[in-house]
């Protein structure tokens, strides 16, 4: 008597879900997110987290809670695993960066004097997508704009050596949330 041997072959898909972040330490420097499983009832799930390519721990659970408090490369991956042995798998790649607050710095005064020290007038600005400069004279004429911070005001109008007082500097920005800002304030130019 011959035996029949059947064979039943289960298909195995395998489908990866991807998804990037960047986490910025700003708020009392960590940040807690919860990762949801996506599959089927009756699934096994392992999660893997990675710190800078290095295993740092295994979870066997649906859900993964995880806080980010140190600046680097996170890369979270999840296996799922129904008993129709379908499996699935999804990648989290997250960039954990310091917080960038904007920073916008305006000197009060410089001295265009020709001594080689403080002789331009030049604002300094950090997480900031725009930036512009007017300067204008006490009685509102506009002497200098300029929309790039590495071009600074000399001290001069139309060449010539502009009087020692006091001007008004204008500053809109934009910064890198998106959100608009201006600052109005004094300068003095001192010969």
């Amino acid at each position: 008597m011959k035996k029949l041997l059947i064979v039943t072959l289960f298909l195995i898909s395998k489908v990866t879900l991807s998804q990037n972040q960047t986490v910025e330490l700003c708020d009392a420097n960590q940040k807690t997110f919860q990762y949801t499983a996506v599959g089927s009832p009756n699934c096994e799930w392992q999660w893997q987290v990675f710190f800078n390519d290095r295993l740092a721990t295994t979870e066997n659970r649906e859900d993964l809670q995880i806080t980010f408090d140190t600046p680097g490369n996170y890369r979270i991956t999840l296996k799922i695993e129904n008993d129709l042995c379908e499996s699935e798998s999804q990648e989290y790649r997250i960039s954990v960066i310091e917080c960038r607050i904007p920073i916008l710095s305006i000197p009060t005064a410089f001295t265009p004097n020709r001594n080689g020290l403080n002789e331009i007038f030049k604002i300094k600005a950090s997480y900031l997508q725009r930036v512009s400069l007017q300067i204008f004279t006490r009685w509102g004429n506009l002497i200098f704009a300029s929309t790039d911070l590495e071009t600074g005001w000399d001290g001069t109008i139309n060449g010539s050596p502009s009087p020692e007082g006091a001007y008004i500097c204008v500053v809109d920005y934009v910064d890198v949330f998106g959100n608009f800002g201006q600052k109005v304030t004094s300068l003095t130019l001192y010969r």
